[in-house]
């Protein structure tokens, strides 16, 4: 019902402004954008169907600033950005980025309107499609250009409005991905009558990346990734080719590197606050590209992460159990012993007595279709892919098996059979608490 409203709002907005904009006649701005930078946040403006990929279930709200090529006198190259972002349902993606360029004496403000699907092939193939719709309007920036005579019939021409049509998708197989988008497939200024680029000169991207999940159980490392991927665009200029290499840490920041032919290399950091803020900066500098004259770039990204199991806290491991307190014994006067009736025979070994075991605590907690009894808990996650890597992990050596809590979404990784006795339980606790494996991340809990 909801999506179905928000594309009713769209076609209407784009009707409105469709029949304003036939009777405006102006100057207009290729769509035009530094794609190349939007590696971590904004995925969607480079390519429809990428916020896929990293497919977190929650929303995002961001601004984004990016002040290109400084160093000139009167320069007035920038970008700046809001932009929303919602996954649902592991196969859904909506985006919207509402922008303003400054392109010298031309302003140039839209909204890029995104929708991404994800179909699922099989558990290692996955096809990814989306597509941008980008209304915008184009002008002279007239603040900024000084004229003898005011009167000029060009400064009367009125902005321009147009229209970007950009499908995207990538078929990923396993850890690999192979993408492509056509950046401004159809592109029409309703100002000139025309379409802003020929066919010849339309941009073409494609990349080839390989992602992979870092496996750790350090909680600074969970939902982690890296990722290295290979570009190549093809423009009005003829080809460019770059690529970039990124690491995510969702519990502490990212960094990425890159570099292209046409904007040089290209370097980004970002600090993340409880997976829920995040600030970074990127930084370009134009060295060895095809026009050398260019400046240096700096960006500057602030992005707000809400409503998904990343900002859940993980329940905290039980607390270690208390250590029994040693009660020294009193001496009590030496009696005489009776004489044994039966004679002492040598030959007869006493048994040796267990070391005293001290009791092992257990969290209790509620859960809707589990079975009730005992679990040796090793593992507890908020991604589903992780679980998942870390229970065939577990499973080439152990018996391992799994389910979900359905009131947080979280999934367990327990030893054994599950659903055990509160002895047998601890028995198997005590077997494996001292294994490598297990140090610092095995307790029990008792499903009801």
């Amino acid at each position: 019902m909801k999506r179905g409203r928000y594309y009713r709002i769209c076609i209407l907005f784009l009707t409105m402004v469709s029949t304003w904009a036939q009777e405006q006649k102006g100057f207009y701005v290729p769509y035009q954008m530094p794609t190349h930078a939007f590696v971590r946040f904004n995925t969607f403006v480079a390519n429809p169907a990428a916020p896929l990929v990293v497919n977190y279930q929650e929303h995002n709200v961001g601004l984004y600033y990016r002040n290109q090529w400084m160093g000139y006198k009167n320069d007035n190259f920038s970008l700046m950005g809001l932009s929303y972002g919602r996954n649902w349902r592991e196969t859904s993606s909506m985006n919207l980025f509402l922008y303003k360029r400054n392109v010298t004496v031309m302003t140039n403000y839209g909204v890029v309107l995104n929708y991404g699907h994800l179909i699922h092939l099989s558990d290692n193939v996955r096809i990814g499609m989306g597509l941008n719709v980008i209304p915008s309007f184009s002008g002279l920036d007239k603040g900024r250009i000084r004229v003898a005579d005011p009167a000029d019939p060009l400064l009367q021409v009125g902005n321009s409005f147009d229209f970007v049509l950009q499908p995207g998708g990538y078929l990923a197989f396993g850890d690999f991905y192979l993408m492509g988008t056509a950046e401004n497939l159809i592109d029409y200024s309703a100002g000139a009558s025309k379409a802003m680029t020929e066919f010849r000169d339309k941009t073409f991207t494609a990349h080839l990346m390989y992602r992979k999940a870092l496996d750790s159980r350090s909680d600074l490392l969970e939902d982690g990734y890296w990722s290295v991927a290979f570009r190549a665009t093809k423009e009005f200029d003829g080809y460019n080719f770059g690529g970039h290499a990124m690491i995510d840490l969702p519990a502490l920041g990212w960094a990425n590197l890159g570099y292209t032919q046409r904007n040089g290399l290209i370097a980004g950091v970002g600090f993340n606050l409880r997976q829920q803020w995040s600030l970074g900066i990127e930084y370009e500098n134009a060295m060895g590209v095809k026009v050398p004259q260019l400046g240096s770039t700096f960006g500057v990204y602030l992005n707000v992460q809400f409503g998904g199991d990343r900002q859940k806290r993980t329940p905290p491991a039980p607390p270690k159990p208390p250590r029994l307190p040693v009660v020294p014994a009193k001496e009590e006067p030496k009696k005489e012993e009776p004489q044994p009736l039966v004679p002492h025979n040598p030959e007869v070994k006493p048994k040796p007595v267990k070391p005293n075991q001290a009791p092992i605590s257990v969290k209790t907690e509620t859960m809707e279709g589990v079975p009730a009894g005992h679990y040796v808990v090793i593992g507890v996650y908020a991604n589903p892919r992780n679980a998942y890597s870390f229970l065939q992990q577990m499973g080439k050596r152990y018996e391992v098996s799994s389910f979900v809590n359905k009131k947080n979404g979280l999934t367990y990784i327990y030893l054994g059979k599950g659903a055990l006795s509160l002895e047998d339980a601890q028995n198997l606790m005590r077997k494996y608490m001292l294994n490598l494996d297990f140090i610092g991340g095995i307790w029990v809990l008792e499903a009801k």
